[in-house]
């Protein structure tokens, strides 16, 4: 049967979690709380560099951390292997940040992720604890970085000590709250350590002061720094340019609100024009009717007059006298009668486009 470790199934249910999916099972309640402080061994720190191993990012080639474990210890694609088989390997631990339901505290992943895993692989925790030395470290090298948000950062790193067919494996649960005035968030990772029975104690001992005392290397940290100011300032470029083009949006849409309104308006100031010369012609129609008169054009002065009406043809000459007739063929200017005065034929009143 092939062994799984406890990152298997942690990176398992890491996976799982991003595709919406929760292990629900019942937690472990042999031991679920831990002690205040760590109480597997006393670490020693150092700072001569010479005597740790150097871990490089595999993206750049370029040393970002130092490690105090012995030479003997080699480095795999997962983390290291001991002459005597003993292996440790890193794992994430989802959160859940930006749901209802994300996890605030190193509690909460023991009992929520960590102790169902173990109770359902018949994993038996044989010791939990809090290292103090880790979490210290964990705080001290959270310093050196640069952040583009303020806040309260709180650390906190949980050991867990168990057996699985047959061998004895410990996982350090680092936790790290933060608290800003933008949101809440939490990030959780673990280092885990899988040995033979018979060396845990002694490789324990030498994990545990590992993880307590890495350092990081000063110029791999500056070029992280920088690059995370520059994906910060180039977010917040991308932001202000955003902002700027709703800015202009804004504008543009009120210029845009102020012409319709003002065509609006002067469609609004035309319709009441319109109607109000449609109220007069109405007023002027019924004033017409009472007094059985029509509007008719002064052809001398293009001024509207109202002549008596009843008939199909109006004259007027330049004295304003109008004589009205039905007889097409008339005209009185070939009348002997009118005493040889210029008459002009009247139009009808002009009538406005409405």
């Amino acid at each position: 049967m092939k062994l799984f470790t406890l990152f298997t199934f942690v990176s398992f249910i890491y996976l799982a979690s991003a595709c919406g999916q929760t292990n629900q099972g019942g937690a472990y309640q042999q031991n679920p709380n831990y002690s205040n402080t760590q109480n597997a061994t006393n670490f020693s720190n150092t700072s001569n560099t010479s005597n740790m191993q150097a871990i490089k990012d595999p993206q750049t080639g370029m040393i970002s951390t130092y490690v105090p474990f012995p030479a003997s210890w080699q480095q795999t694609d997962k983390g290291f292997r001991t002459p005597d088989g003993s292996t440790t390997e890193s794992f994430k631990i989802d959160t859940y940040n930006q749901t209802p339901n994300w996890l605030s505290s190193v509690q909460a992943v023991l009992e929520q992720r960590i102790y169902p895993l173990l109770n359902q692989i018949g994993a038996r925790v044989t010791n939990t604890y809090r290292v103090q030395e880790i979490v210290e470290g964990d705080r001290q090298r959270d310093k050196l970085y640069w952040k583009s948000v303020q806040g309260q950062y709180s650390f906190d790193a949980i050991a867990i000590e168990a057996d699985y067919q047959g061998k004895k494996t410990i996982a350090v649960i680092h936790f790290t709250l933060i608290q800003s005035q933008i949101g809440n968030a939490s990030v959780c990772y673990g280092d885990q350590l899988t040995t033979e029975p018979q060396n845990f104690e002694r490789d324990k001992k030498i994990f545990l002061n590992g993880l307590a005392n890495m350092q990081m290397n000063p110029q791999w940290v500056a070029m992280q720094n920088q690059k995370d100011q520059q994906r910060t300032q180039t977010a917040w470029n991308a932001h202000n340019n955003k902002m700027r083009e709703n800015q202009n949006h804004f504008n543009t849409m009120n210029q845009i609100h102020n012409d319709t309104y003002n065509t609006l308006n002067n469609i609004s100031m035309e319709t009441y024009r319109n109607n109000s010369n449609a109220s007069d012609r109405m007023q002027d129609m019924t004033v017409n009717g009472i007094w059985e008169q029509q509007n008719m054009q002064n052809p001398y002065s293009g001024q509207t007059i109202k002549v008596e009406s009843g008939y199909k043809y109006y004259y007027i000459n330049s004295n304003n006298q109008y004589i009205g007739t039905n007889d097409a063929f008339y005209n009185p200017n070939t009348d002997p009668n009118m005493n040889n005065v210029e008459w002009k034929k009247m139009p009808t009143e002009k009538k406005s486009d409405y």
